[in-house]
């Protein structure tokens, strides 16, 4: 196929957002649309490494819309994108995922038979001046729905100021404000065909968990998610936005924490999706999640389970297993516990959520949050210019 790549200038930029147009008639391939040729400083000059979200840690949403202004598709889940980033091989997180995505490592060598070790060394990836790229059509799934395109978008990316969520002490600020490149189509391929394009987008938002003061009683959250009436949904996933261990709420690198005791339910229709306690042990989650959203690659089995090697006879009172990021410091333990459940169906009443796990004890001043995030199915007809959730409307699909 022949092509070429167009570089689009922002056509306003700010500190907050970013706009781009995209003219109708121009054919360009879906599957390669990025941002690149921007450098990301630190404005108090430390240095900057992100956790598993990578470089998206700084985007707090993206939208695609039409030239009318319908908004065709968006992402404001970022931890998506990290378990996106998981189902790359151990070898493509080396040599590309920490280059491209920025995100933490979670790549290992093997020095010998019976070990292994990150990839990461100190002060790899670690500066105070990051060369950044993004993925557009890697974060939107109407892009990978699509082959080539010609009707012209307008394309927001609105970017995550606050310091403590974007994960970079100080703030940051561009070198330039970041330029679309597009590989526009000069052969004879055809526009896709058809009018109507049915994909998965991702609607999501985090729930409060009430919590308690005193190690070994349940913390317990039971809420009726009301938004995905008459919808449906294909994968439901959960994150942990909570470190257990330490009773803290902050979490710069975004990690996904493990909890002892975790079980989590999801109740469609007054029917649960499983049977028994639902998602009742951490290899059950770390195997649906491997099993319905994809292979996944972690430093090891430590990051998905809580606490472990904690206990363990010969070992120091409370030492685990799990390899260390030399740049961090985090230790790759329950760090990375990310759940999914295959749901494949429609809502017609209500999807309720019911989760738990033990409390550690100590002080829980701080808020505790559980991040969901479902993958929705949605249609967008380019001849009307109407965007709508498919349905199910007397026993037939309608979009």
């Amino acid at each position: 196929m022949d092509s070429r790549t167009l570089l689009i200038d922002p056509a306003s930029s700010s500190a907050e957002r970013t706009f781009f147009r995209i003219p109708q008639g121009l054919k360009f391939y879906a599957s390669r649309v990025r941002l690149l040729n921007f450098n990301i400083l630190n404005n108090s000059q430390q240095p900057i490494y992100f956790g598993p979200r990578g470089i998206y840690q700084i985007v707090r949403k993206i939208s695609l819309l039409s030239l009318a202004g319908s908004e065709i598709d968006r992402i404001q889940q970022m931890d998506l994108l990290a378990i996106k980033m998981l189902h790359l091989s151990n070898s493509s997180q080396y040599s590309l995922a920490r280059q491209l995505m920025q995100n933490m490592c979670v790549s290992v060598t093997a020095p010998s038979s019976s070990q292994i070790e990150l990839t990461e060394a100190q002060g790899k990836g670690d500066a105070t001046k990051i060369q950044a790229y993004i993925d557009i059509t890697f974060a939107l799934a109407y892009l990978r729905a699509r082959n080539i395109c010609d009707e012209g978008y307008t394309l927001q990316i609105e970017w995550e100021t606050d310091p403590i969520i974007s994960g970079i002490p100080g703030g940051y600020s561009f070198s330039t404000f970041p330029c679309l490149a597009l590989d526009e189509c000069l052969s004879g391929e055809p526009v896709d065909a058809g009018s109507q394009f049915v994909f998965t987008t991702t609607v999501g938002d985090r729930l409060f968990v009430p919590t308690v003061d005193s190690s070994g009683n349940s913390i317990e959250l039971q809420v009726r998610l009301n938004a995905f009436f008459n919808q449906y949904i294909s994968n439901f996933y959960y994150t942990l936005d909570y470190n257990p261990e330490t009773n803290v709420a902050s979490n710069p690198y975004h990690l996904a924490y493990a909890s002892p005791q975790e079980q989590m339910e999801l109740v469609v229709d007054g029917r649960k999706i499983m049977i028994w306690k639902g998602v009742d042990t951490q290899a059950k989650k770390l195997a649906m999640l491997d099993d319905f959203s994809g292979d996944v690659c972690l430093p090891g089995y430590a990051p998905a389970l809580w606490g472990v090697g904690a206990g363990l006879p010969g070992y120091a009172t409370g030492s685990k297993f799990g390899l260390t990021n030399p740049n961090t410091g985090v230790l790759m333990n329950g760090t990375m516990s990310y759940g999914c459940i295959k749901v494949e169906q429609f809502v017609q009443i209500d999807l309720s959520v019911y989760y738990s796990f033990l409390g550690t004890g100590g002080s829980y001043e701080e808020p505790c949050f559980l991040n969901y995030f479902a993958e929705v199915l949605r249609a967008y007809n380019k001849d009307t210019d109407t965007v709508m959730f498919v349905q199910q409307r007397n026993s037939t699909i309608e979009s």
